[in-house]
């Protein structure tokens, strides 16, 4: 069972997030979300995007990373307030929402290995260092203890505008 919640639309995109944890030593993953939380698909990862639709060498986003940043999220946006651990990269997928092959998934993992956290934002990344950024959400605070495992789904859906 997974809690996903609808975040803002944009420009015919609609963005989703969806969090896991595994406490270190548990084999049972517990869902994380009883918050609203909002979306910010932001301005340079629009313009990404529309670059990549015609670019004949196109670069994607690829990694996905965590901080504890808890400054709300705006459209101008280039990189989580305080990002935490290094960038890892994401397992990318196509889905079917409504159209065939429609929305982009992307799901990161990442463990604590020296210290605990308290989790508060998120972003999907172009690289492992750097910009651009796709989108920035903030939220509620995750606890990510040492050991254990934060698993984020990041969804966005094409539609028509």
């Amino acid at each position: 069972m997974f809690i996903e919640q609808d975040l803002t639309t944009k420009g015919g995109l609609i963005g989703r997030l969806q969090a896991h944890r595994k406490r270190a030593g548990s084999q049972e993953w517990e869902q994380i979300w009883g918050h609203p939380i909002k979306n910010k698909i932001v301005n340079a990862g629009l313009a990404r995007m529309a670059y990549l639709l015609g670019s004949a060498t196109p670069a994607s986003f690829k990694y996905g990373a965590i901080g504890t940043g808890t400054t709300a999220a705006t459209d101008t946006d280039t990189a989580l307030e305080s990002q935490i651990l290094t960038r890892v990269k994401s397992t990318f997928t196509t889905d079917t929402t409504a159209a065939t092959g429609d929305t982009s998934k992307w799901v990161t993992s990442f463990t604590s290995d020296t210290t605990s956290y308290a989790v508060t934002e998120y972003a999907t990344c172009e690289t492992a260092s750097g910009t651009p950024i796709l989108n920035h959400v903030v939220f509620g605070a995750i606890t990510l203890n040492l050991n254990d495992v934060l698993e984020f789904s990041y969804t966005v859906q094409v539609t028509e505008a």
